[in-house]
């Protein structure tokens, strides 16, 4: 399971349930936004928000990014982007203060860098600014996952910060109990999930 299979299957859900093929995207923990090429040739995009955490990755991803844009363009109509990094504790205040409604948010390995209460927090907060039939897709680390071996993943981002949760299937439900489930498969160390507004 990949960003972009998981988004594959957004893109089913959207066309399954007939809503429109114009969709305003946030993306939290957006990296350089590489995978997002199953999306942008099949659905018109309205607004696209990326927000991630600031590292020392930054410079890295904003020349991705640039090359997303270009892409992007070359597709669509231009739409409206903004792409901002943030202190980690100012992604929830972005998520808890924007007017921003979306009809999907992304957040792929960034909750668990958050304390299991504050990431409950966030994704409760989602439901603030999520469209009707908007969509959530995310992974979150399952019980397989190894908290004290993370030294190993060869990823920028956690220099900065780790993993601080994992869940196991009933620990997981329980986390996102305020949704309704339109996808969970337990592969490998992660959950990989979309879910909506019950």
């Amino acid at each position: 399971m990949s960003q972009s299979n998981i988004l594959n299957e957004v893109c089913k859900i959207i066309e399954s349930i007939g809503e429109t093929k114009c969709i305003s995207i946030l993306d939290i923990g957006c990296g350089a936004a590489n995978y997002w090429k199953s999306v942008y040739l099949k659905f018109k995009i309205k607004k696209w928000t990326g927000v991630d955490i600031e590292s020392e990755q930054n410079i890295f991803l904003e020349n991705n990014f640039i090359e997303f844009l270009k892409q992007l363009k070359e597709n669509q109509d231009a739409c409206p982007v903004d792409f901002a990094f943030f202190e980690k504790t100012k992604i929830e205040n972005f998520v808890s203060s924007t007017t921003e409604k979306y009809d999907l948010i992304v957040c792929f390995c960034i909750l668990s860098l958050f304390t299991k209460e504050k990431a409950r927090f966030l994704i409760s907060d989602f439901d603030k600014i999520l469209n009707y039939h908007g969509l959530i897709a995310f992974c979150i680390p399952n019980e397989d996952f190894d908290l004290k071996s993370q030294e190993d993943f060869d990823d920028i981002t956690y220099d900065l910060s780790i993993n601080k949760f994992k869940l196991n299937s009933n620990e997981f439900m329980d986390f996102i109990k305020q949704y309704a489930v339109l996808y969970h498969k337990k592969i490998s160390t992660y959950h990989w999930a979309i879910i909506c507004r019950k």
